[in-house]
């Protein structure tokens, strides 16, 4: 993307960087961007790409990694920033105006820039229809307050006596999320003796909801737990009780052209049908446009053909529903 956003080329050309996988996934972010770089550059726009944004006064820059606070892409014409950052996963990403990332982002320009206002849009082409681009504006009025809340929390969390908070989303990239002792209490905190599903119905609302962010973080530390510990078993040490086994195998062919002749013989004895060993399967959506590509024309003759089913039911967080 910071290819195609500096030279203006074509994901074609720029395909030699990609994994096919991801082409049409670059694709659709670079057919939202694209047309905002050209009405930038008639406006006489500053175009940024990968660009750092200054955090230390807030307390977030840190010394020795350059790929901290780096913008995916920013048009900045006159007092108004137009941000953009794309996300290629799969997992929920929180809209901008719920994101500290985009609003730390947001600062940033205020900060570097003098921007007055700024409008961020997240991309994640994998998410579902509704949430593949969400967009949020922001006031330097309300980020420069919000650099204030910041700057408390980062003096807060270079003191020795800074309180430990958990949650999903603060635990992340925490470099001491495996050693916390506040997330392991959290797996020590959960109401074991009690029938969950009776205990649960009759708290209230509010106490679900802590209860829930525990949950969460307790199944977190439990399975990176009892990944390092297996990991530590398969490396050869010792855990009274445990050892190394085998797990579940699956069949194959040796040699699947032997076998094809061997089993059509086999299917014509017992009066079965040879062709129905061979099993063909319809290219999805997404194999389809590796195939045909995804020029608009392309993308018109495929819309009627093409139906969205909805995903299984999932619990995911309140700001994530249309």
């Amino acid at each position: 993307m910071a290819e195609l956003c500096e030279t203006g080329t074509s994901v074609k050309l720029a395909r030699g960087y990609l994994h096919p996988d991801d082409e049409s996934a670059v694709q659709w972010c670079w057919d939202q961007v694209k047309p905002s770089l050209e009405d930038s550059k008639k406006m006489n726009g500053s175009i940024l790409v990968e660009q750092r944004v200054d955090l230390s006064s807030v307390g977030l820059n840190v010394e020795g990694d350059p790929e901290r606070c780096r913008i995916d892409l920013a048009i900045i014409v006159g007092e108004v920033a137009y941000l953009f950052d794309w996300k290629f996963g799969e997992g929920y990403v929180p809209r901008p105006k719920y994101n500290w990332q985009f609003r730390m982002y947001a600062l940033g320009l205020v900060l570097d820039y003098g921007v007055k206002r700024v409008i961020a849009t997240k991309l994640q082409p994998a998410a579902a229809e509704a949430f593949r681009r969400t967009a949020d504006e922001f006031s330097d009025t309300d980020l420069m307050a919000l650099a204030d809340r910041v700057r408390e929390i980062s003096k807060a969390c270079a003191s020795p006596d800074a309180p430990l908070v958990t949650g999903e989303n603060q635990c992340r990239w925490c470099a001491a999320r495996d050693t916390c002792p506040a997330r392991a209490g959290a797996v020590m905190g959960m109401p074991m003796h009690l029938g969950v599903e009776d205990w649960f119905r009759g708290i209230e609302p509010a106490s679900r909801t802590d209860f829930y962010e525990r949950l969460l973080v307790a199944y977190d530390w439990v399975s990176r737990a009892r990944a390092h510990v297996e990991s530590f078993i398969l490396d050869g040490g010792r855990v009274p009780g445990f050892a190394i086994g085998e797990g579940r195998g699956s069949r194959e062919w040796t040699d699947e052209n032997a076998a094809l002749v061997a089993l059509r013989s086999i299917a014509t004895q017992v009066g079965r049908n040879p062709e129905s060993l061979l099993i063909t399967k319809m290219a999805s959506p997404s194999q389809a446009e590796k195939v045909l590509g995804t020029s608009k024309p392309i993308k018109e003759a495929m819309l009627p053909l093409i139906q969205i089913k909805p995903g299984a039911q999932k619990v995911v967080r309140a700001e994530e529903t249309p």
